[in-house]
């Protein structure tokens, strides 16, 4: 199959004149300038939803995964391996994620979601998607927002002798993310400091874009080893 444009644009072929469609994978934030700018000019209207989780749970998440279909033996070693390849650390550098997307599309068409405000307050979430997107209300059921799907049978937890490698190296972006986008960010770069949830999701702005630009290209030496007060939106 040739999976140009116009096979991805016969994908959404069915769906109603009026409906809202989409769909999602991890790889997209990964993709490069220039896949970026192909996005933009196939959907120049989309909208995108950026879904967030503490960066060294998703990669471990990722290793599970992994070892589960046989693609990364286990070990300390291997995961580092994975780590520094292309599909490894990138996917939880953030910041440089949003700043990619923003020099294609405008920062109010990309809103931010955390895990733990999905965990915390699913029906706030969807409400808010439901808003972004410019769908009406309508009628949630919170039991089936609840309702656990794909869940891990026996997750493992991760060495502590790898989450404190992991961790050193995504020090630098967990303070950026502390500091420009708050929220449960701010708990991943101090689990002991109050994470506020005023908010179950978080509207990008261009304020937002100077910030993270700004404080990548502070040196790493200059930068406060814990998070400002909150930034305010």
């Amino acid at each position: 199959v040739d999976h140009d444009d116009a096979w991805y644009r016969m994908q959404f072929a069915l769906a109603p004149p009026a409906s809202v469609v989409g769909e999602i994978t991890p790889r997209y934030a990964i993709c490069g300038d220039a896949e970026i700018a192909h996005m933009r000019a196939l959907a120049p209207e989309a909208k995108l939803i950026l879904l967030l989780r503490h960066p060294v749970d998703r990669f471990w998440s990722q290793c599970q995964m992994k070892f589960a279909d046989g693609s990364l033996p286990q070990g300390d070693q291997p995961a580092m391996r994975l780590f520094d390849s292309s599909n490894g650390r990138p996917h939880g550098e953030y910041s440089k994620t949003i700043l990619r997307y923003c020099k294609h599309f405008d920062p109010t068409r990309i809103l931010v979601v955390f895990l733990e405000a999905i965990q915390r307050t699913p029906v706030a979430v969807l409400r808010d998607i439901h808003a972004f997107l410019g769908l009406p209300p309508i009628p949630i059921d919170a039991m089936e927002v609840t309702r656990p799907l794909n869940c891990a049978p026996n997750p493992t937890p991760m060495p502590a002798s790898l989450r404190a490698r992991i961790t050193a190296a995504y020090r630098s972006e967990l303070e950026i993310l502390a500091k420009v986008l708050a929220g449960p960010a701010v708990g991943w770069l101090d689990a002991s400091a109050p994470s506020a949830f005023p908010d179950s999701v978080l509207q990008l702005s261009a304020h937002h874009v100077e910030e993270l630009k700004r404080r990548q290209r502070q040196p790493l030496g200059l930068r406060p080893r814990r998070p400002d007060p909150l930034f305010c939106i």
